[in-house]
């Protein structure tokens, strides 16, 4: 009796699944869903994982991981990755200097500057919505707050 309700179960889920199953009208169109949509393409306002995909996609950062470790980086819009050992960490570690890339250039026509950085880790940090990413900057830049 029971390995006959088993039967019985498996091929209705079998003819189910050929009765409502869909055939593929795109095969070479890659479809993801989100669970929702995105909040924002500012920086300093989203803190959502859906927004944060898209602009993990759109935007560059100074530096990026190496693969899959978490403790080594590659550069991205630096040509370095700050080291004591080259110098470009300072002051027991309080300064970290980042050499800019030549020939970065934003959508406009602008080209990167050090000055571009630095607004855009001042403004994310002023920002400081309720909720926001902004600890993440505050934190390690005014450790006394």
């Amino acid at each position: 009796m029971k390995k006959s309700l088993i039967f019985v179960s498996i091929a209705l889920i079998g003819i189910l699944a050929v009765a409502f199953g869909q055939s593929v009208v795109n095969p070479n169109t890659f479809v993801y869903e989100e669970p929702g949509p995105f909040v924002s393409l500012d920086p300093a306002w989203c803190y959502d994982t859906v927004s944060d995909e898209i602009l993990m996609q759109v935007y560059e950062n100074l530096i990026q991981y190496d693969g899959t470790s978490t403790v080594n980086f590659l550069p991205m819009l630096s040509t370095n990755v700050p080291s004591v050992a080259d110098g470009t960490i300072l002051d027991n570690g309080t300064t970290y200097v980042f050499h800019i890339r030549q020939g970065v250039y934003f959508h406009n026509g602008d080209i990167l500057t050090p000055e571009d950085v630095v607004y855009s880790l001042e403004r994310t940090v002023i920002f400081d919505r309720s909720g926001g990413p902004s600890w993440m900057l505050a934190g390690p830049l005014f450790p006394m707050i």
